[in-house]
């Protein structure tokens, strides 16, 4: 046997070891899938049940915190009739109440919701306006104006009707304090109460910025128009003193506006 015969024969037998190889490999492989598919199943399934157990002791832990809540909070006070429950009734309907109100004036389309939207705007337009005194460049809108009389309106009312739902808010008794029984849970009670005079308490001072902030831009407003009337009394220019007195129908501050673009 020369050395090209025995080199002939090793790559046939390495070859035929592979052959037998690939042959064997491919029902190997399809049962370690399906094995790693039955184990991964099995500790699948026990994983899941383990989660529903946790989320059954969850809602089960939170239930009790709401009960415990409830009662607490349904004990009756010193004008309640003995054995009734007079006292969570009237709470729960109180609450309900402070609820869908500020729900209907926060919802996108909610008087709430288009006061700020309006006064958005304004303030858009307002800070558009100084932008444009900054650069020189000519505005559509010369002078900031006030927020109309029609938003005043609405937010006088909107601002009463805050005031006495803080008052309604108010009236309600506090969340009972957490029993260590209730394993950590926070009563939904507790998170409405809360969310609810946080609410209430933020649009009333959000009500109570927007006219703050009115007043000051208007502030600001009437120091530029004042400044701008001295620079075109103060001009002494001949020429612009003969226009003034000759267009003596035209009213000041178009005439002011003409000079401040210029």
């Amino acid at each position: 046997m020369n050395l090209d015969t025995f080199e002939t024969q090793k790559l046939q037998s390495e070859l035929l070891y592979l052959s037998l190889l690939h042959q064997y490999s491919i029902p190997a492989l399809t049962q370690y899938t399906a094995s790693a598919k039955r184990t991964l199943r099995k500790r699948f399934e026990t994983i899941r049940q383990s989660n529903l157990a946790i989320v059954d002791e969850e809602r089960r832990i939170q239930q009790t915190a709401n009960i415990t809540a409830l009662a607490a909070w349904s004990l009756p006070s010193a004008h309640a009739q003995p054995g009734t429950s007079e006292d969570l009734t009237e709470n729960v309907q109180r609450l309900s109440r402070c609820l869908s109100d500020v729900t209907a004036w926060t919802e996108p389309g909610g008087r709430h919701e288009k006061l700020v939207a309006e006064f958005e705007g304004w303030i858009d337009t307002s800070e558009t306006i100084l932008a444009a005194r900054e650069t020189s460049t000519p505005s559509e809108d010369l002078f900031i104006l006030p927020l109309p009389s029609l938003w005043h309106q609405s937010h006088a009312s909107m601002e009463q009707r805050v005031r006495i739902l803080e008052r309604e808010v108010a009236v309600l008794p506090p969340a009972p304090e957490r029993e260590s029984s209730e394993g950590g849970a926070v009563p939904t009670l507790a998170v409405m109460l809360d969310q609810l005079t946080t609410t209430v308490k933020g649009m009333n001072e959000e009500l109570g910025i927007m006219i703050i902030i009115e007043k000051e831009m208007l502030k600001l407003e009437k120091k530029w128009i004042d400044k701008a009337v001295e620079r075109i009394l103060r001009s002494g220019d001949l020429e612009s003193g003969r226009s003034l007195n000759m267009d003596e129908d035209v009213p000041l501050w178009h005439r002011m506006g003409k000079e401040v673009i210029i």
